[in-house]
């Protein structure tokens, strides 16, 4: 590693170029004389006005003057040319990231004749195509941030979602630096798997910066508001110059010391007495959510040597002593007491005989433990060893969180405890090596010592379930050299180390569907240690009309991790797991009814029969399903359960680039650039990786072409697969091939005439701009993929196990108050062959070798003038087309499109026939009493002869549809594995029923295998409009909208993924779920505004008044952020049924109408429809397709925070008390969320379950000086 550092560093000091300089600016102008003649030759001079040093620079022929590569601040500029009076221009105030053009016009004069006029720089772009809007000091301090996450900004840019996808990128592609160094989360961007942490209640989801962690708005080190200088972000149009990531680029810098000492002690507070409830607490009576919050500390700056030396330093403390409300599904008091309750209604008219929530009469009925015994089909009724773990649940104080609204199971509402406590520290020195401040060097260190409750109670009276200890630290230096005039140098090197710990769950846990286990069996331990070591040189250089700049950048990174996520068992019920989905239960109900008409009426049917099974799941404590994982050593040694899973990945990023500025005219700029990026394939460094001996896309080629021609795959060449060990200390390639080729090629144009009549000159103004560019832009990828396929997919390593059976009602093992014996792990050796699987077990996860970083092309075009009242409008389009969108498709998918020999039809086509007798209203009783009602399936006929006659005499075509809709409940893949693997099925015991033999369609080694590929595509367009205010006067204002539509096949990111993100549906056809985005928000706007009453002395009312009054009138200011979206598009859940795949259980079809908004349902629940009954509306997907992208839309957003700010001005010069109140969701706006939307639930279906944060307030004290 050392020999890594050394090198670099060489290479860097020697005058090798770097990837970005995100941390400085520029300002260039034209002098010109009164007539507009231009003035060559003119010296300028740049001072800062903080800590003194100086830039000097010479206009050229064309009497432009530049300075690039600017540290952000103050300056003031001083013009000088024989023949002239001095021009002197003051308070120039220069942004981070943002090109600034200020033009002079000398006036003839004699020498000594000074003119001084104070400055104000174009807020116009006219450099570049870069589109997004910087933020001031000020703008960072006073503006209202819940969060108080600096980052969290990017959300208020044009185009840009609450949860951080910019302009269609991918929430994971942001990148975030301060002072020009990389502070991201270099393995997930921040975000978690969606199965792990997130799979139950209680999960906090903060970082270090308070930022949503599911959201693309984190840094892994602490920003304390009070030290951030400068913020930018660039949302599309970027320069060659920024990389890593293809999403918003985010660059912050630190404040510095100045020549004068300033400084601040602050204090924010949060408390409950200013705090409202949520709206679903109050309904359940549960008391407002504790909040005590201190968040406090101070800052200091000034000057070690005067122009020479400056530091500054910043220490923050936060401590949380809170609450924060919760949810929990419990069994009710009911079933805790062994009673079963469900609806049913007499003479059902709904599809499979199941009552029609609209047509039919559905009332609640119940049955005791006698009864439950005589439905049980092995007859031992409740299970007097699981009533114990029911009745350690709390009472249920929410039914309508129940999944069947409170029969069986109830919901829980309650306060968890939670309690942090951060430490940061920040510090900074800048050091001017020479009097003229042509060399500077900068060092910042950043520390973080922050203890949080991750994961919370699960249930009153326990302990959080994780608790995160985070120690991460970072280090940037920065030199900074003016090598001439024109030429500037800024090399950076950074160190940052992202470090965490969390407590967690020890031991085996046991789960029922539809209840929340006592125990949170996904709050696992886990430790993490990812240090990043970011050395980048960036070269700027003027030559006449050009400005050109090159860049080399490198990423050494390497996460160490020790994780417990593996390392023990949960068991108990699932019911997705089950044979038939419950058919054999739901059937023995109803049978037991139909054999009681006096008492249950004639012609029974069940209302909600997913919820039956659920209810009678947990009743009779089936322990149907066990998740393990059977760990190995590289010799295949098997590891006892509770063994950790300790990895070191390897990873190494590279980028150059070089560009150049082309100031064709005083009205027109070029700029060009390409980028080149190399994001080396990672490695685990002590050789903890596998792969197929055969590549998964070639297996999966060759099942697909094979199933055209009716080979089945039991018939494949390679029907049966081998994992090797792989990867560099392996002495072997790693899990995908390098891509070399990384080239990004980027263009710019900036049209700003002035000076022009006409139509020209009221269209543009003075200094508006029409802006034009193109770029292609690379994802970064990987990271976490290998994490999670590490864990899931390295078969052979860490090789996930289950019972060696699926079983139903009729055949589960039952609870017996202790954990399952677990089967014994396989011996292994490599190349090491999994078993044969007859069961719907041996869930895995794969990578394609030939995996490419994604990319895409951003368009952008924006016209932007200024307008009276100090008001700048700017109206642009941005355009993002995304190819190689890494997603997951599942290779192990059945051979749905498997051809008959004999008929030409497809397995997909037979189940579409039988899928239209069904939706005709055909149903299980009828074909029973009447087998010819189903026609002869051909399909059948000839792969399933031996089906006739074995459920009802008549064909196979009869008795394949009673194998789909009454044994196995509409789930076509649960009938088709008892036909093609499951050898000990009641059909023909002994052997499978497919002609061609057993495993024809299925996989031989699996259920499943989601393999990570480049199939995904996307399209982004937009429309953007900023209205923005500079502050004057006391007023500034940003306005932004947009107006746009993104289309995917799919939207999630990779990091974050987990096991079932970034799904591709069908993987027979990758574009049949294509439709709008999950994060399609058609209209997005966000808003923020400071204002200064203009009261008091210095102001234009009240400004005589005497000091004792002043003191009150005077010093009033208010701030406000608001952000309204219209709804995001979601999709609807089936029936649990299996038509695709046994990776991702079936969604919904849109088969009815459907209108969506925020009513009363007539439950009287908040609700995403006016009735339940829209469940009717929605049906299963069809088998071998997709369900319906985008079925409804989930309501629209709207927020409001604001305060309001008291200043007292102290006697002593330059100090100052404020006082702010602040209100986060000041109107207590109610956004509704977690809309349940599944037909398992239609008694609940369209319901809010959770709701966004209450109204909180915040009280601060600052003493500035």
């Amino acid at each position: 590693m050392m020999k890594k550092i050394l090198l670099v560093l060489l290479v860097v000091f020697l005058g090798t170029l770097s990837s970005y300089a995100q941390s400085t600016t520029s300002l260039r102008g034209v002098i010109t004389d009164s007539s507009g003649g231009v003035i060559a030759g003119a010296s300028v001079a740049m001072a800062s006005t903080e800590n003194g040093g100086v830039r000097t620079s010479v206009t050229d022929a064309n009497g432009v003057y530049n300075f690039p590569q600017v540290v952000p601040g103050t300056y003031r500029l001083v013009a000088e040319k024989s023949g002239f009076a001095k021009m002197t221009r003051t308070n120039i105030t220069l942004l981070v990231n943002t090109p600034s053009t200020l033009d002079l016009v000398m006036v003839v004069g004699a020498t000594g004749d000074v003119v001084n006029v104070q400055a104000e720089v174009s807020q116009i772009n006219t450099t570049d195509a870069s589109l997004g809007n910087p933020f001031s000091e000020m703008q960072v301090r006073q503006i209202p941030l819940q969060t108080r996450n600096v980052v969290e900004l990017l959300s208020v840019q044009p185009g840009v979602t609450s949860n951080g996808e910019v302009l269609g990128a991918r929430r994971d592609q942001n990148n975030v630096t301060l002072d020009g160094a990389d502070v991201n989360n270099n393995q997930n961007s921040g975000l978690i798997a969606q199965n792990t942490t997130t799979g139950l209640g209680g999960y906090q989801g903060s970082n270090a910066n308070g930022a949503n962690i599911n959201s693309g708005f984190n840094a892994v080190l602490p920003i304390p508001l009070d030290s951030v200088e400068e913020f930018r972000v660039t949302v599309a149009g970027q320069g060659a110059n920024m990389g890593r990531s293809s999403g918003g680029q985010v660059a912050l810098v630190t404040k510095s010391g100045t020549n004068n000492l300033h400084g601040s002690l602050y204090e924010y507070n949060r408390n409950s007495a200013t705090a409202a409830n949520t709206w679903f607490n109050n309904q359940a009576g549960v008391a407002r959510q504790p909040l005590v919050r201190n968040q406090f500390g101070a800052s200091t700056g000034g000057k070690i040597v005067r122009d020479r030396a400056f530091y500054f330093f910043n220490y923050e403390q936060r401590q949380d002593a809170s609450g924060v409300a919760q949810v929990r599904a419990v069994p009710s008091d009911s079933l805790r007491q062994g009673i079963f309750k469900y609806r049913m209604c007499n003479n059902p008219t709904g599809p499979g005989g199941v009552c029609d929530p609209v047509n039919d009469q559905i009332f609640v009925q119940d049955i005791s433990a006698s009864d439950i015994q005589a439905v049980d089909p092995i007859g031992k009724g409740v299970n007097t060893s699981m009533l114990p773990i029911l009745n350690q649940y709390p009472s249920g104080n929410a039914p309508s969180f129940g999944e069947d609204g409170g029969l069986n199971f109830s919901g829980f509402r309650f306060n968890a405890p939670s309690h942090r406590s951060d430490h940061a520290i920040v510090g900074k020195i800048d050091v001017h090596l020479d009097r003229a401040g042509k060399h500077t060097v900068s060092f910042r260190g950043t520390l973080a010592d922050n203890t949080d409750d991750q994961i919370l109670a699960q249930f009153p009276g326990q302990a959080p379930a994780s608790t995160l200890r985070d120690n991460s630290k970072g280090f940037a230096a920065q030199y900074t050299a003016i090598l001439r005039s024109n030429l500037v140098s800024v090399l950076n090197l950074s160190y940052t180390r992202f470090g965490q710990a969390l407590s967690g769950v020890a031991g085996p846990v046991l789960f029922q569907t539809s209840l929340d286990p006592l125990q949170n069996p996904y709050a696992r331990p886990l430790s993490q240690r990812l240090p990043t070591l970011n050395p980048n040189e960036d070269i700027a250089w003027t030559k006449g009309a050009h400005t050109i700049t090159a860049g080399f950048s490198a990423r050494f990174i390497h996460n160490n991790t020790r994780s417990f996520a593996n390392s023990f068992a949960r068991y108990g019920y699932g019911a997705t797991e089950l044979i038939g989905l419950g058919a054999d239960i739901d059937s023995a109900l109803t049978n037991f009814m139909s054999t009681n008409p006096m008492r249950f009426g004639p012609n029974v049917g069940l209302a909600d029969p997913v919820s039956v099974t659920n209810g009678m799941g947990a009743i009779l404590g089936l322990v149907n399903d066990d998740f393990h994982t059977d760990l190995f050593s590289k010799n295949g040694t098997p590891l006892p359960q509770g063994t950790v899973q300790a990895r070191r990945f390897i990873e190494q990023d590279y980028g150059l680039y070089a560009g150049d500025t082309y100031r064709v005219s005083r009205e027109l700029t070029l700029s060009f650039g390409l980028r080149w990026e190399n994001f080396r394939p990672p490695y685990e460094a002590n050789g903890y990786q596998v792969m197929p001996t055969v590549p998964l896309n070639q297996y999966f080629a060759e099942r697909n072409a094979g199933q055209t021609q009716g080979v089945p795959q039991n018939a494949l060449p390679n029907a049966r697969l081998k994992w090797t060990l792989d990867g560099p200390v392996n002495g072997k390639p790693t899990w995908w091939k390098p891509s070399n080729l990384n080239f990004a090629p980027r263009f710019g144009l900036a049209y700003s005439p002035s000076g022009h009549g006409g139509w020209l000159g009221k269209m543009f103004g003075t200094g508006g701009a029409f802006r034009v560019g193109a770029s292609m832009v690379y994802d970064r990828f990987g990271s976490d993929l290998i994490t999670q396929y590490d864990q899931f997919g390295s078969i052979g390593l860490a090789y996930k196990a289950n019972f060696p059976d699926s079983y139903s009602f009729s055949t589960s093992p039952r609870y017996l108050g202790s954990s399952p014996t677990l089967p014994a792990p396989p011996q292994e050796t490599f190349p090491y062959q999994p078993p044969d699987i007859a069961a719907i077990i041996g869930d895995f996860e794969g990578i394609s070798p030939n995996l490419k970083p994604p990319y895409a092309y951003v368009f952008t075009a924006s016209f932007a003038r200024e307008i009276p009242g100090k008001m700048t409008l700017e109206i642009g389009y941005a355009g993002r087309l995304s190819h190689r969108l890494l997603m997951e498709g599942d290779v192990y998918t059945p051979l749905e499109y498997f051809k008959d020999p004999k008929s030409g039809i497809t397995w997909e086509q037979n189940a579409a026939k039988v899928r239209a007798l069904f939706d005709s209203g055909l149903t299980p009783a009828q074909v029973k009493a009447n087998p010819s009602l189903v026609p002869t399936l051909p399909f059948v006929e000839d792969m399933w002869p031996t089906l006739a006659n074995v459920d009802v005499p008549g064909s196979a075509s009869a008795n394949y549809f009673m194998c789909v809709y009454n044994d196995y409940g509409g789930s076509y893949l649960d009938c088709l594995h008892a036909l093609d693997r499951n050898v000990t099925s009641s059909y023909n015991p002994g052997q499978c029923l497919t002609v061609t033999g057993c495993y024809t369609f299925f996989p031989i080694q699996g259920s499943s295998l989601p393999t990570w590929m480049n199939s995904g595509t996307a399209a982004y367009h937009g429309l953007t409009v900023s209205l923005r205010r500079r502050f004057s006067g006391g007023l500034s204002f940003d306005f932004n909208y947009s107006w746009s539509h993104s289309v995917d096949d799919g939207s999630a990111a990779e990091s974050g993924a987990g096991e079932q993100g970034a799904a591709i549906q069908n993987i027979y056809n990758t574009k049949e779920f294509r439709g709008s985005s999950d994060f399609d928000m058609r209209h997005n706007i966000s808003g923020n505004a400071l204002f200064e009453l203009p009261l008091g002395r210095g102001k234009p009312l009240l400004q005589d008044v005497p000091r004792w009054l002043d003191m009150i009138v005077g010093g009033w200011q208010a701030s406000g952020l608001t952000r309204f979206r219209t709804g995001l598009p979601t999709t609807v859940a089936g029936g649990l049924e299996y038509n695709a795949n046994y990776w991702l259980s079936s969604l919904a079809i849109v088969t009815g109408p459907v209108k969506a908004g925020v009513h009363i349902n007539q439950n009287g629940n908040p609700s995403l429809f006016a009735n339940t009954s829209t469940s009717n509306s929605f049906a299963d997907e069809l088998p071998g397709h997709t369900g319906k992208r985008a079925a409804v839309r989930l309501p629209s957003f709207f927020n409001t925070d604001m305060g309001v700010t008291k200043l007292f001005k102290l006697p002593w010069e330059s100090q100052r008390i404020q006082f702010r109140a602040e209100a986060f969701n000041v109107f207590n706006n109610v956004n509704f969320t977690n809309s349940s939307l599944s037909l398992t639930s239609p008694g609940t279906f369209g319901e809010f379950q959770g709701v966004m944060e209450p109204r909180v307030m915040q009280f601060a004290l600052r003493y500035e000086f």
